[in-house]
Parts: C-alpha cells; sequence; structure tokens
C-alpha cells in the first residue's frame, strides 16, 4: 500500500491523456514521468488483490468462514463507510485547497464555494465517489463471493483430504492461472493497458471489476495449490522468485509494444500482457510470503501502518507538493520530499491517534501489532 503513495505523488509530475482532475500540476510535469507511473498502476492493484485473495484462503483453511465475514466486515467494511462519510469530503477541500493554493483555482474563491461547485459538475451518483477508498468496496464484494463459493464447495464436496496429490495441484493451478487471465484480457480489451479505469462512482465498471477480480482469484488459487506445504516452498531462494517476477514483468511492459492500434489492441497482445503482469505478481507475492515469514520488527510496524497510511495520506501529499511546488528543484527531488514528508506524517498520525487504540485493533487486528 506504501506504493500508492509514491504513485499519488508522481500524478503531480505526470501528464496523463484524458486526466485534468489531479488538483496539483507541477511546473516540472511532463510526459516523460507517464510511463513510471503507469508501470506503477500496472503492477501495485493487481499485486494487491492478488494478495488479498492469497491472505484471504489461507484465512479460510484455518478459520470458520463466519468468522472470516465478521473480520472482514470489520476491517475493510467499516473503514470504507467511515472514510465515505468522514475522509472523502476531507480530502475534497484538501484538493480544492491545492488547487488554488498551486493556482488551478481562483485565489479569491472559499475553499466550500469551489467544492459545491465541483460537485455541481456532477451527478448525484458521481458525487458518492470513494475516490482513492474504492479498492475497499473491490475488496468487499471479492471476499463476499469469495467466501460464499468456499462455503457452497465445502457443503456440496466434504472432504478430508485437504491437499492433493502435488502433480495434481500444480497441474490444475496452471490451467486455472491460464483460463483466468485469458478471461482478464477479454475484459482488459476495450481499456488502455497502461491506465486500468479508476471507478469514479460507487458503481464500479463491469470491466475493471472482473479485471481486478480475476487477479484476486489467482491469489486464491495459489492459496490452495500451496496448501499443507507452505514451509516447504517458503524455503524457495528469494533471488529465484525475483528472477521470474523480473522476466514475467518483461513480458508485461513489451505486451503494449507489439504492432496493434492503442484503442483496439489484437487478444494476443493483450494476453501476453496479462500473463506477464499475473506472472511477476505471483513471484511478487510469493516473496512477500517469505519475507513476511522471517520478517523483523521494523518490517511489521510498517506492514501494520501501511493500511492506515494509505487511508489518510491523500491530503498530506498534496499539502506537501504545495509546499514545494513554487521551489526550484528537480522534480526527481521533489517527488522524494512530498513522499517522505507524507508518509511521515501519516506514520506520526499512526503512532499518536491509531497504534495503541481501538481503530488499530480494528483494522489490524490484535495479532498485527507489533
Amino acid at each position: 500500500m506504501l506504493a500508492g503513495v509514491v504513485f499519488h505523488a508522481a500524478m503531480g509530475f505526470a501528464e496523463v491523456p484524458g486526466f485534468d482532475i489531479w488538483p496539483v500540476r507541477d511546473p516540472a510535469a511532463n510526459k516523460d514521468w507517464l510511463a513510471f507511473v503507469a508501470v506503477l498502476h500496472v503492477f501495485r492493484m493487481p499485486l494487491f488483490f492478488c494478495v488479498a485473495g492469497f491472505l484471504l484462503a489461507t484465512v479460510l483453511a484455518r478459520k470458520p468462514a463466519g468468522e472470516v465475514l465478521r473480520s472482514r466486515l470489520l476491517r475493510v467494511g467499516v473503514p470504507f463507510t467511515l472514510g465515505m462519510i468522514f475522509l472523502t469530503p476531507l480530502v475534497g477541500l484538501t484538493a480544492m485547497w491545492a488547487s488554488r493554493s498551486t493556482g488551478r483555482a481562483p485565489a479569491d474563491a472559499s475553499l466550500f464555494e469551489l467544492y459545491r461547485a465541483f460537485l455541481a459538475k456532477k451527478s448525484w451518483l458521481e458525487q458518492a465517489t470513494p475516490m482513492h477508498l474504492w479498492f475497499l468496496e473491490f475488496l468487499l464484494i471479492y471476499s463476499a463471493v469469495a467466501i460464499g463459493l468456499f462455503v457452497l464447495w465445502r457443503r456440496s464436496c466434504p472432504t478430508t483430504e485437504t491437499t492433493p496429490r502435488r502433480g495434481w495441484t500444480y497441474i490444475n493451478y496452471l490451467a486455472v492461472v491460464f483460463a483466468l487471465c485469458a478471461a482478464a484480457s477479454v475484459a482488459a480489451l476495450p481499456m488502455d493497458m497502461r491506465f486500468i479505469e479508476t471507478p469514479r462512482t460507487l458503481l464500479p465498471p463491469r470491466g475493471v471489476l472482473v479485471f481486478y477480480g480475476l487477479f484476486f482469484a489467482i491469489g486464491f488459487a495459489m492459496a490452495r495449490a500451496v496448501g499443507d506445504r507452505t514451509p516447504a516452498w517458503l524455503k524457495v531462494p528469494r533471488w529465484r522468485l525475483l528472477t521470474s517476477g523480473v522476466a514475467c514483468a518483461f513480458l508485461a511492459i513489451i505486451g503494449p509494444l507489439l504492432p496493434g492500434e492503442p484503442g483496439d489492441p489484437p487478444f494476443g497482445r493483450v494476453f501476453l500482457y496479462v500473463l506477464g503482469v499475473a506472472g511477476a505478481v505471483q513471484a511478487l507475492t510469493m516473496w512477500g510470503a517469505v519475507t513476511t515469514w522471517k520478517q523483523g520488527r521494523a518490517f511489521r510496524y510498517l506492514s501494520d501502518a501501511s493500511y492506515w497510511t494509505y487511508l489518510v495520506h491523500l491530503p498530506f501529499v498534496w499539502v506537501a507538493h504545495a509546499a514545494v511546488f513554487n521551489a526550484p528543484w528537480p522534480a526527481v527531488l521533489k517527488l522524494t520530499f512530498i513522499c517522505l514528508a507524507a508518509t511521515l506524517a501519516c506514520l506520526a498520525t499512526y503512532q499518536l491517534f491509531v497504534r495503541h487504540t481501538p481503530i488499530g485493533r480494528a483494522l489490524n487486528g490484535p495479532a498485527r501489532r507489533a
């Protein structure tokens, strides 16, 4: 989730075609930053949903489905609901302040006037936008569907064998992954492969919902394939996982470069892209599990704080960017300052107001306390 801070900080430097709603547009902004933002966007959300599916399957193997569902409602549903009520208006007002401070809005207009004018341009459905919290809505949908299907499968196929034979497990797992990648390619055909659409209303676009849901399913299938052999595969050398991840990432990067029209890419080109992303995401998920298995206190602290950091980081990113907007610094130095300032501010609020409070226990659970 900490990659989201870097992504949103870099958005102020990239000239994204057809995307002019970002409140801060740095004087040093140019199209050279587009590739950096695109690579971050291509990998971070599929990686997030793949990890989420992996963890959900792992938890379902150890706890009753009802308990898992209640935990998801507490740790995902409650933050999403409260965020929609309290956080999104704060984010909107901060966006208006940053826009006014950097010259993108009239300097003499009040924040509330700017915010009302901004909302007046949208329909009632678009006014209820989840903003950067859209991933929580998607996660709720995926978790409810996965838990429901898991319960149905358990009831229809009761068995005492929890770990199928090794060859059968991995052959079927690979078949499932290829099928999911093919389905994700179909969902991605109408979209720009560099920038999968971000939902702007509470009704998510079906193509985006299906696309990310298939990565959630890949993570779920990965955990089911690993089964009870978790300690064994955690001994895989990390350099092998990283090497395979880089190789798959290369496939994902060259996919959009193959011949074809940007607005109407052939299926093979999209499939190569999706397959590369899926392979890289799986390698990174397994590498993350190996790292987590051996993690120290500092890593555990950042892991716990990352959820809160992502929820509240946007106002801090825009305030930090406004602070250095006119500074005669290189864009890389500005980006570094914005990321560090926003992250440290989020960590400070986590330490002071969240970590040892019921909010921290709700977000991370008592077992995740560092």
